[in-house]
């Protein structure tokens, strides 16, 4: 029973990748260049994820783009958010969106992007967040699940909203994970070229 239930989980997982295999590679490309050509003008990366997968995959994406993803090359400028020593000082999640937006206000530049890592149960409330992005210049990639398409209001011409076909949060976790590998390997690639 236990085996099943672990083949049933792998059998799901390899449908799920295979739907993203099937509808997200332009938009994941489409991602990639814009966040290319963000570090190429000088500017930075922002990370900042709604409940604790999508700070730990804002994290996550943050420690590949400075240390390493595959090979060894200089660190990109990114940042995860909220930063350290500046943590809410309540846990009221309206608390904890006012840490994220101020300091964007106070640390995002024009052309800088942030990326927000979200989903149908995202543990605060992310308008606030945008509209300061949106103030400072930023550009914003969205990376949510199959039913939070909730911010095509706030998004510029070329701000990006990508949604991974799930909802629960530890496939979309795992789903985000996916895209996270592959838009650091896109980056690589069109920074320093094919690995020899």
């Amino acid at each position: 029973m236990l085996e099943e239930r672990v083949t049933r989980r792998f059998q799901q997982n390899a449908r799920r990748h295979q739907a993203m295999a099937e509808m997200l590679p332009a938009q994941v490309a489409v991602a990639a260049e814009q966040l290319t050509a963000c570090l190429l003008g000088g500017n930075r990366i922002f990370c900042c994820g709604a409940g604790g997968t999508g700070n730990s995959n804002a994290r996550h994406m943050t420690s590949l783009l400075i240390n390493r993803y595959e090979r060894e090359r200089p660190g990109l400028p990114a940042l995860a958010l909220p930063v350290e020593g500046s943590p809410p000082t309540t846990d009221d999640e309206n608390t904890f969106s006012d840490v994220l937006t101020h300091q964007v206000r106070a640390l995002g530049q024009q052309g800088d992007v942030l990326i927000l890592f979200t989903g149908s149960r995202q543990t605060f409330p992310v308008h606030g967040l945008l509209d300061a992005a949106g103030d400072r210049g930023m550009g914003l990639l969205i990376l949510g699940d199959e039913i939070t398409s909730l911010h095509a209001e706030q998004l510029g011409e070329h701000d990006l909203e990508i949604a991974v076909p799930a909802t629960d949060p530890a496939s979309c976790h795992e789903l985000h994970l996916s895209l996270i590998h592959c838009l650091c390997d896109l980056i690589d690639l069109q920074l320093f070229g094919e690995e020899l």
